[in-house]
């Protein structure tokens, strides 16, 4: 797949996979860990059903990395130049606000 070509941007690519599937430590989980726990005293089933829709994210999230990133470089895709500095550069200004409010919940509660 396209780790053959860029194995930089596979790991931003697998960065941007690991946000979506709620690993610690980033927004995503501290999001569904008070979806889950609101539901919870709200209705038993919600929980089973927010635990589902949770592992079909994970799921659909981990097959959508391996079949693009994992294999052989399809026909039609041909090898492009080496990603620029800036591109990673641009990917990092991108992530240091996840990371900021991951560590640091308090930056979006009103002062």
């Amino acid at each position: 797949g396209l780790q053959l070509t860029s194995p930089l941007l596979t790991a931003w690519w697998f960065l941007a996979c690991s946000t979506n599937m709620a690993l610690p430590p980033t927004i995503n989980l501290s999001g569904e860990l008070t979806l889950i726990t609101s539901l919870f005293s709200w209705l038993d089933i919600t929980v089973f059903l927010t635990g589902l829709s949770a592992f079909a994210t994970t799921t659909y999230t981990l097959y959508m990395f391996s079949s693009t990133q994992q294999g052989t470089l399809p026909p039609n895709i041909k090898p492009s130049s080496p990603s620029q500095t800036r591109e990673h550069f641009l990917m990092l200004l991108h992530l240091l606000p996840s990371a900021g409010l991951a560590t640091n919940p308090k930056l979006t509660a009103p002062q």
